[in-house]
């Protein structure tokens, strides 16, 4: 679900945060419990994009965007 409303620049598609908002609607609505796992990643994205160096940025978001790392809560 990151990768939707990622930044074109690592990886994402760049879409509008309505779009995702409808698909993560659905989503909650079928197992919210399970969708817990992306939308942690979404919100580290989202952190990532807004607060980290570049360097961090290029480490993370990619593999974030790829479904090959998660965020997590703390």
């Amino acid at each position: 679900m990151a990768r939707l409303t990622g930044n074109v620049n690592y990886g994402g598609q760049g879409m509008p945060k309505v779009l995702s908002a409808m698909i993560e609607e659905m989503f909650f609505g079928a197992n919210s419990s399970f969708f817990l796992y992306t939308i942690l990643t979404t919100g580290a994205t989202l952190t990532i994009s807004q607060h980290a160096s570049e360097d961090l940025k290029q480490t993370f978001l990619p593999n974030m965007y790829a479904g090959i790392w998660a965020g997590t809560m703390c």
